[in-house]
């Protein structure tokens, strides 16, 4: 059996009932109807992460996003690259060229969820992506900058979670 059967088998209706949740309580924007590109503020990705840990759910990969507010087009040039949902945090813009696939970078916990299931593993992984996000840097662009999550308050990350196909919001 491969890891996605083993891992998404173990996951419930009741859990997309509490993921729902995190989503009302934490997200900018998520699409209407997949469990991809939720867009969660800054304030809040740790906790929504954690909210996801205590469920169960892990996250795939992150994509990334330039939050363009007023206040950070002045500051920061904001937006940095294409379009994006406007939100009651602002207009979004996807920097498309910037994706995180965790389940590339950390294959072998991914892999460990099918032998050894457990929590700690699905900790191990949303610990992981955590740490990504707070070190990120983007790629550098041609006239050499580039964007920290630390330093820049436009760049917010999107989460694509690992979840059944049949998913839908």
């Amino acid at each position: 059996m491969t890891t996605l059967k083993t891992y998404i088998s173990s996951i419930d209706k009741q859990l997309q009932q509490q993921l729902g949740i995190l989503i009302t309580k934490y997200a900018a924007y998520s699409s209407k109807t997949m469990y991809g590109d939720i867009i969660v503020p800054r304030d809040h990705v740790i906790d929504f992460i954690n909210g996801l840990t205590i469920i169960g759910i892990i996250i795939n990969s992150v994509n990334w996003w330039c939050n363009a507010t007023d206040d950070n087009k002045t500051k920061y040039s904001c937006p940095h690259d294409y379009g994006g949902p406007m939100t009651k945090f602002g207009w979004f813009s996807e920097m498309c060229h910037d994706f995180d696939e965790i389940i590339e970078i950390e294959n072998e916990l991914f892999i460990s969820l099918d032998n050894d299931f457990k929590l700690e593993t699905i900790k191990n992984i949303n610990e992981k992506a955590i740490n990504l996000i707070k070190n990120k840097r983007t790629i550098t662009y041609a006239d050499g900058t580039y964007l920290t999550f630390e330093n820049n308050p436009c760049l917010t990350p999107g989460l694509d979670l690992y979840v059944p196909d049949n998913w839908k919001r």
